[in-house]
């Protein structure tokens, strides 16, 4: 028995799915550090209009969750603050009670049919990227962005150790 508990220890250990279909790629936030997502001002534009009650996860790479939240943010509005090392790692925002699993599934309730939706992902207060559009086209219900943690390393063509990093601004995609 205890050869199978230590077998399958092993195995989820290096347990990895898949990422998600589709999702925005808001690139690199720097260093590793403590960071907030949050989905405020995010809004349902069709058939209703007003505030979304939305709900947010976070995976690591691999596909396993790190940290979800429900209406912890302003009013309906979800938000999670987390600790990250380097690496890559990938921010989904759904509707209400849904509940976020490591394989990045939403197994909880969903958007309407047919629901219009402009899902605001902030990071750090500051708006990042926007998913414009129907939510029957988001994979798993969900909308998808992902980012990667770590000192980027300036490339000669785009500047110096002098010049900073442009900032984009938010990245806004629809479906």
């Amino acid at each position: 028995m205890k050869k199978i508990t230590l077998i399958l220890i092993l195995f989820v250990g290096f347990l990895s799915f898949a990422q998600p279909s589709t999702f925005m790629d808001l690139g690199n936030l720097g260093p590793a550090g403590t960071f907030t997502f949050d989905t405020n001002n995010s809004l349902n534009t069709a058939p209703f209009a007003g505030n979304t009650d939305t709900a947010i996860g976070l995976w690591d790479a691999a596909g396993i969750v790190i940290a979800s939240d429900d209406d912890g943010g302003t009013g309906a509005w979800s938000t999670v603050t987390e600790t990250l090392a380097d690496g890559e790692y990938y921010i989904g925002i759904g509707e209400f009670n849904c509940v976020f699993t490591d394989g990045f599934l939403n197994t909880g309730s969903g958007f309407e049919s047919g629901e219009l939706a402009d899902l605001v992902l902030n990071i750090d207060g500051v708006e990042a990227g926007v998913h414009v559009g129907a939510s029957d086209a988001l994979d798993q219900e969900t909308a998808f962005f992902k980012v990667t943690i770590g000192t980027p390393t300036p490339s000669s063509t785009f500047c110096s150790e002098e010049t900073p990093l442009p900032i984009d601004p938010p990245t806004v995609f629809s479906t």
